[in-house]
């Protein structure tokens, strides 16, 4: 069966929409199916954007008062975002070459069965990356359409315009990610398949670990991956690495008080958690992750999702409050990781999961 994933694939600032991506493709394929992905945009537009997304988060804004070299700081800034993302794009790049891309309109020549939408964030109207008539599929005709591990983010339904109220309805299954989404969903009128989880954990750590490798070309360090950090945790972490003389890298998204910043390949993320001496991080799949493959992990759970996934891991304990003490960041890096509880608990996360995809597949197809 042929099936086109409607997702984001191709945001190269960050190593989770890609993982997710590449996830949904891998267990599909597994299942004995052939994966497309569909383009939103071409490479050098994808470029632009985000450029453009760059050019804003380092833009200041009108009337406020800044010394001159405050604005000169600015400026330094975006230049080297600019060449970071260069550096993002050609390790992205790489990880494309996994997928099959195709455009939207080849779907008929091709001779897509399904069209599955997700997972990540394309539904949440808050991101400045989204763009809901496109992640919505109205404009996918006499396709079966299903929704798979989506969410809304912290969207609102009354926040979505008709449109994209319009096109949610038009799906034949949709299984989200959260509660919120599941919430949003069901006030717009439509019902879902229940709460499912992130398509990294549905292809699981077993499939994951199959491209690490035992190569180590970083020595010993601590891995960070986060989008923002506070100063008191900048200072925290930094003290940690030098008490234990470990150097910071921080792969993909950028920190100002890594030793080294380095842009490889969303594949082998999972690669530099499992290598690293201890890992830090606030993201969802930098979480995910770091359950999987981290030696040491401490987190900060900022969002629910995040806390959630390690209530049901039973793994607490490795969160940290946002203005934790050097103590406490201390003591939950050194907390022992019970992998084998952890790993019990994210295979009965996919196996629902797994077992409510592939259902919803075959429903949607012969009934």
């Amino acid at each position: 069966m042929k099936i086109a994933i409607v997702t984001v694939y191709d945001s190269f600032v960050n190593y989770g929409s890609y993982l997710q991506a590449y996830g949904t493709k891998c267990f599909l394929e597994e299942q004995g199916h052939e994966v497309f992905f569909i383009r939103r945009m071409s490479d050098d537009a994808i470029f632009e954007r985000l450029n453009s997304i760059a050019k804003i988060n380092h833009r200041v804004s009108e009337g406020q008062s800044l010394r001159f070299l405050r604005q000169i700081k600015r400026n330094f800034e975006y230049k080297k975002e600019l060449k970071y993302n260069r550096h993002r794009l050609e390790a992205s790049k790489k990880d494309w070459k996994e997928l099959k891309i195709i455009d939207k309109e080849e779907l008929s020549s091709i001779g897509i069965d399904c069209v599955i939408c997700g997972s990540d964030e394309i539904w949440n109207v808050h991101n400045k990356d989204v763009d809901m008539n496109f992640y919505t599929c109205g404009w996918i005709e006499g396709i079966p359409l299903i929704a798979y591990a989506i969410s809304s983010g912290g969207a609102k339904a009354e926040e979505l315009d008709e449109t994209s109220k319009n096109s949610i309805m038009k799906f034949d299954k949709i299984f989200p990610r959260d509660e919120n989404t599941e919430k949003l969903v069901r006030k717009i009128g439509k019902n879902t398949e229940g709460i499912v989880c992130d398509p990294t954990i549905l292809l699981g750590k077993k499939s994951f670990s199959r491209i690490i490798s035992k190569t180590n070309n970083y020595g010993k360090y601590m891995l960070v991956y986060s989008y923002v950090y506070t100063k008191k945790q900048k200072k925290m972490l930094r003290q940690y690495a030098d008490e234990r003389g470990l150097k910071i890298i921080t792969p993909c998204i950028t920190a100002d008080f890594a030793d080294e910043i380095i842009f490889t390949s969303a594949l082998e993320f999972p690669e530099l958690i499992k290598n690293a001496e201890c890992m830090f991080t606030a993201t969802f799949h930098g979480t995910i992750f770091g359950l999987m493959f981290a030696n040491k992990l401490c987190c900060v759970p900022r969002v629910d999702k995040i806390k959630s996934l390690l209530v049901h891991c039973g793994a607490e304990n490795l969160g940290i409050d946002e203005d934790c003490t050097y103590e406490d960041l201390k003591e939950r890096m050194e907390t022992p990781i019970d992998h084998n509880s952890i790993d019990i608990a994210l295979e009965q996360l996919r196996k629902k999961s797994k077992d409510k995809l592939i259902e919803g597949i075959e429903r949607v197809l012969y009934e």
